[in-house]
């Protein structure tokens, strides 16, 4: 059986080569798992992966231990979101399970804290929810809020 890591191998890691303290494939690993467990931001992530290290040791072997909030911060930074959307998209395709008559939700949002000076929310979101496999199918930035 695959890890969950194989399907991250081939993302593109756009760090300088000595800056690469942390795999990418446990970066991104912890900050999914931190994420699909509730964590809301870069704190949580790091929190998360020092609450579960036991639980992440047995997946991983993180050199120098779970990454900080910080580190977390400068790699989604720099992260390119496609290629990224991609590889996550081919990991969640892989486990999906089939279901005919599947219902997909299509719904919106305005992000909050996103606010332009006039105080109009400036991120809109629509996604789409497969709700037999509970998952996000993807997600896409719109330009005005419209339906």
């Amino acid at each position: 059986m695959a890890t969950p890591l194989h399907r991250f191998a081939e993302l593109k890691d756009p760090r300088l080569p000595w800056t690469r303290r942390h795999l990418l494939t446990d970066i991104v690993l912890i900050a999914i798992a931190a994420i699909l467990s509730g964590a809301e931001g870069l704190d949580d992530m790091e929190r998360y992966g020092k609450d579960k290290q036991g639980w992440l040791k047995s997946l991983l072997a993180p050199p120098h231990g779970i990454p900080s909030h910080d580190t977390f911060n400068r790699v989604f930074q720099v992260l390119d979101p496609a290629d990224l959307e991609k590889h996550f998209l081919d990991r969640v395709s892989a486990i999906a399970r089939r279901t005919q008559g599947e219902v997909v939700a299509i719904y919106g949002k305005s992000l909050r804290g996103t606010a332009a000076s006039d105080g109009k929310p400036i991120a809109h979101m629509v996604s789409a929810w497969a709700s037999a496999n509970s998952l996000v199918l993807g997600q896409r930035k719109t330009d005005a809020k419209s339906n």
